[in-house]
């Protein structure tokens, strides 16, 4: 503990590069993510700005905190389009927007993110080895959507109010 202290409060970045890439492959994202935040504004617009922003992204995954993920790999697609990463974060993005998503009893607006995200990418990478799995969430996502209506006119009907149903089921 006292030398990752160390290696925090040190002007080496080189090397706590090396030790949040370390961090990251054993799989200790808290650690790994404290030194790649540290490490954001020294390497930007680099190859290892690239590097590190993708493995923050995936940091913010593997510990399920899809909102931050989704964030820092949209912002990945945006900070580095031409990267080899920038369709595998694409589609990260969308998954995660669809990770985000809640069930059909709740508000969709996260549903709508996503299926937009997912839209988004199935038309930048037509020929994604992905496109297959985005195209299935989409269907799952639109799946919801029709769900939530269903309840809700149906919640119009038992409450005897026809109309209303009837409105919402257009």
């Amino acid at each position: 503990c006292n030398d990752f202290n160390r290696l925090v409060k040190s002007t080496d970045n080189e090397m706590k590069c090396e030790v949040a890439v370390d961090y990251f492959e054993r799989g200790d994202y808290n650690h790994a993510l404290q030194l790649f935040d540290l490490l954001q504004a020294a390497f930007r617009n680099t190859p290892k700005g690239e590097s590190i922003t993708y493995k923050t992204a995936q940091c913010y995954f593997y510990q399920d905190d899809f909102e931050i993920a989704g964030y820092y790999f949209n912002r990945f697609v945006q900070t580095y389009p031409f990267s080899k990463d920038a369709e595998k974060a694409a589609f990260m993005s969308a998954y995660c927007s669809y990770r985000v998503s809640p069930d059909a009893g709740l508000d969709q607006t996260d549903t709508h993110t996503a299926i937009k995200r997912l839209k988004s990418f199935i038309e930048q990478y037509p020929n994604s080895d992905s496109l297959n799995r985005a195209q299935n969430l989409l269907t799952e996502l639109n799946d919801k959507l029709e769900e939530k209506d269903y309840n809700v006119c149906r919640l119009f009907y038992r409450m005897e109010n026809y109309s209303a149903a009837i409105t919402s089921s257009v």
